[in-house]
């Protein structure tokens, strides 16, 4: 999702600046290249399943922090409060009556595809208005635009010049028109929320499960078994690419993420009861490691490492291991 839409994502957080948000989503992006390092050298000091753990906390709690931060934006955004009706003498009323876009605040006008929210940025709480962008028949030609208002302030200057971008100039000279988001003091917190998901993701998510992959499956199955498993991430990776434009449009941005978080704290819940540590196991013990029930036993984990160390064959401890539970289920 990051990796398509961040530029997109710090502008939902009240970047106004296309290019400011491109670079400030380049920036963020390099968080990920780095923080890559950081999983490298982790991943054979601490173990696979501690810093795939760790790593997907921290992506569920920046996560979380993104749904709280676009909350805040919303709820710090701008009400309507001026009329368009009332501008120059009631020129642009039966335009305004009909506007679909008329009465709504920021917030909802950004979720609108054919809304912007127009305001004089010296006091944008007290004198904003969501209004249609433009739509006109020009030469014969369908022409819309979300760069300026249909009609009222924010419309364009002079309609009688082309469409160019030297007319891109508004009926009130200090005036701004925002199309898909709202201006607000709370966009450093988006911005932040992905630069530390970027990390986290980096240094455990991205990398450690094709480690693990690489790991637990037999010879006779590691081919299959790893193209399922690019399968299926690219897979959802594709899912992800093409709902999440119409998923935030739809429960929120803030919705959004927070879905997001729900679901990666599924997946941290599973990780912590299935995954095994391998870090110290043979390719060809693992196969015994994960004999019997689907719930990670690290008592039976530690006894394989030690078995493996001290020459003792791993199928020993399995056996002791069974006999010990047994023995424990029949005291009670």
């Amino acid at each position: 999702m990051f990796r398509y839409y961040s530029a997109s994502i710090v502008q939902m957080g009240g970047v106004r600046s296309r290019t400011m948000a491109i670079w400030m989503a380049a920036v963020t992006s390099g968080f990920n290249f780095f923080c890559t390092f950081i999983g490298i050298y982790l991943v054979e000091r601490v173990g696979r399943r501690k810093v795939l753990l760790g790593s997907t906390l921290g992506v569920v709690l920046s996560l979380l922090v993104l749904g709280i931060g676009f909350t805040m934006i919303s709820v710090d955004s701008p009400v309507h409060e001026f009329d368009e009706m009332q501008y120059d003498g009631g020129k642009f009323a039966d335009l305004a009556i009909l506007d679909p876009c008329r009465g709504l605040g920021c917030d909802a006008c950004s979720y609108q595809e054919s809304c912007g929210f127009c305001y004089d940025p010296s006091n944008p709480s007290s004198n904003g208005s969501c209004v249609s962008t433009y739509s006109a028949v020009v030469n014969g030609h369908h022409v819309e635009s979300n760069q300026w208002a249909n009609y009222g302030r924010c419309s364009r200057k002079n309609f009688s010049s082309p469409i160019t971008s030297d007319a891109i100039q508004l009926a009130e000279p200090n005036t701004q028109f925002d199309y898909g988001y709202c201006i607000t003091k709370y966009s450093w917190i988006p911005i932040l929320a992905m630069a530390i998901y970027l990390c986290c993701f980096s240094v455990g998510m991205g990398g450690v499960p094709w480690t693990i992959n690489a790991e637990i499956y037999p010879n006779w199955a590691r081919s299959t078994g790893t193209s399922i498993a690019t399968f299926v991430n690219w897979f959802f990776n594709l899912i992800i690419s093409l709902t999440f434009l119409t998923l935030a449009r739809t429960i929120t941005r803030q919705g959004a993420f927070f879905l997001y978080a729900a679901i990666s704290a599924i997946g941290m819940i599973l990780f912590y009861l299935i995954v095994p540590e391998t870090k110290g196991i043979s390719i060809e013990d693992i196969e015994i490691l994960l004999r019997g029930s689907w719930i990670y036993n690290e008592k039976k984990a530690k006894k394989m490492v030690k078995a493996r160390n001290s020459k003792v064959h791993p199928v020993d401890i399995v056996i002791n291991t069974v006999a010990e539970e047994t023995e424990k289920t029949t005291r009670f």
